[in-house]
C-alpha cells in the first residue's frame, strides 16, 4: 500500500464526520495509517521526552503541535508472532482487556473489510467522570510486512453522548507491529495514544494516568500474546 500524502488539514481537523468518511473509505484508511506512522517518527511532536521504563518496555510522551493534549507512545518486544499479536489487539475488546480504565468496547457497525465503528467507554478516575468516545479502527498491513491498527474518533448521529459521560476524541491512536527478522515468533510493537479527554482534568491526574499505564497495558498485552487461544 502506497501511503498518501497529508495536508495540514488532515492534521488540524483529525475527527471528521461519519458521512465524510463514508464518501471514501479506502482515501480515510490510507490517511489514518500514515498519520500514525508520521506521529509515531516525530512528526508535529515538539520532542520525544523519556518516560519511564520496566522490563524492556520504554514510554515517550511529548507535545503535539496545535493540540493541548501530550501524546505517548510506549515501545517494546513481544514474544508472538504478528498473526497471534493481531488475534489479540484486531477485537474491540481488546481496548478493555489490555486498560482497566476501560469499561466497554463493542462494535457498532462495519464500515468496510478493513475498518469497524467503535464506542468505547471509561471508568470514572478518583473525581473525574467517566468518558466516551466513538471511533473507526483500520487495520492495514504494509508491504514491508509491518501490520498498522489505527483509531480515530468518528462524529456521528449513531453515537449520541451519553448522559453522565464526559465525550472525549481519540484524535489518533493504535498499534504498529513490527515482525523481527529471523525471529518469527518475535515482534517489536509499539503502542500509541493521542487523545482529548474533554472537559476539565487536573494535569496531575492525567501525568498520573498518562505515565504509568502504557507500561501495564504492554505487560498486559505481554501475557494476552502468550495465552492459549
Amino acid at each position: 500500500m502506497a501511503l498518501p500524502d497529508l495536508a495540514p488539514c488532515d492534521w488540524h481537523d483529525p475527527v471528521l464526520e461519519l458521512d465524510a468518511v463514508l464518501a471514501n473509505t479506502m482515501e480515510y484508511e490510507e490517511k489514518s495509517i500514515a498519520m500514525l506512522l508520521g506521529r509515531v517518527d516525530g512528526f508535529g511532536i515538539h520532542q520525544w521526552n523519556i518516560g519511564p521504563a520496566k522490563e524492556g518496555i520504554q514510554v515517550h510522551y511529548g507535545d503535539v503541535k496545535g493540540s493541548a493534549w501530550p501524546a505517548m507512545k510506549t515501545n517494546g518486544l513481544v514474544h508472538a508472532s504478528p498473526e497471534r499479536l493481531v488475534e489479540v489487539l484486531q477485537p474491540a475488546d481488546a481496548a478493555s482487556k489490555l486498560d482497566k480504565f476501560t469499561k466497554t468496547a463493542i462494535v457498532l457497525d462495519t464500515l468496510s473489510t478493513s475498518m469497524e465503528l467503535r464506542y468505547f467507554e471509561t471508568i470514572g478516575v478518583l473525581f473525574v467522570a467517566p468518558r466516551d468516545f466513538c471511533a473507526a479502527t483500520i487495520r492495514q498491513e504494509l508491504p514491508d510486512g509491518r501490520i498498522v491498527i489505527a483509531s480515530r474518533s468518528i462524529i456521528t448521529k449513531d453515537c449520541p453522548k451519553k448522559n453522565g459521560y464526559v465525550r472525549a476524541q481519540a484524535l489518533l491512536s493504535g498499534y504498529v507491529i513490527t515482525p523481527i527478522a529471523n525471529d518469527p515468533n518475535t515482534c517489536s510493537v509499539c503502542v500509541f495514544g493521542h487523545v482529548d479527554f474533554g472537559g476539565s482534568i487536573p494535569g496531575s491526574i492525567v501525568k498520573m494516568v498518562g505515565l504509568s499505564a502504557p507500561i501495564k497495558i504492554f505487560q498486559n498485552l505481554r501475557c494476552l500474546a502468550m495465552q492459549t487461544r
